[in-house]
């Protein structure tokens, strides 16, 4: 934990076997922390950073996002294909949705009720509308992973580290938009670098 005006380290507490993602909720408080090596997400006390509970989730959990609106928390599941859905009410998982092949990094619009997840092993992203309709789109990238999300514009950002490139992606229709020019593209004929 770093303060965020003096950059000082306040603390330094176990986030489990292999931690991987972490995220806040306001809702409720609370640190989820994706514990990638041991399949759990560890939930934590902001105030004291003691450990309130461990969470069993899909295989290899990546990357973890929280929808403090909808008091939800969803965990990428990397190696079993699937998003974990977790209420913050209970700290339980009530959902566990297929999305495709490695997800890898998960972002949530609290605006949208939608989150979008990198799959690192289908060149695409999945978005899922609350906790039920899941939709692929192609990005025409391989190896997206670190994603981030422009609520302003409504516009989605896949990093993708096997093609070199940024991908854009509008959120309100799911449209792949292109992205910058690297001349790195490995196959030209998906390449709609613009």
């Amino acid at each position: 934990m770093i303060n965020s005006q003096t950059y000082a380290v306040v603390k330094t507490v176990a986030g489990g076997y292999g931690p991987n993602g972490v995220a806040y909720n306001p809702t409720n408080n609370l640190i989820y922390i994706a514990a990638r090596n041991s399949n759990k997400v560890r939930v934590m006390r902001a105030s004291d950073y003691a450990l309130v509970k461990t969470i069993t989730v899909g295989s290899l959990p990546n990357g973890i996002a929280v929808n403090p609106t909808t008091n939800r928390i969803y965990v990428a599941n990397y190696g079993s294909g699937t998003v974990s859905v977790i209420s913050g009410a209970t700290n339980t998982v009530i959902k566990t949705l297929a999305v495709g092949s490695e997800p890898s990094m998960i972002v949530v619009n609290p605006a949208t009720n939608k989150a979008y997840v990198s799959l690192h092993g289908a060149g695409r992203i999945a978005v899922i509308s609350g906790i039920s309709t899941v939709t692929s789109v192609d990005i025409y990238s391989s190896g997206p992973y670190g994603i981030a999300l422009d609520r302003q514009r409504n516009l989605v950002y896949v990093a993708t580290i096997d093609s070199f490139r940024i991908a854009v992606v509008n959120a309100a229709t799911n449209q792949f938009l292109g992205g910058p020019r690297s001349g790195r593209c490995r196959t030209a004929s998906r390449c709609r670098c613009g």
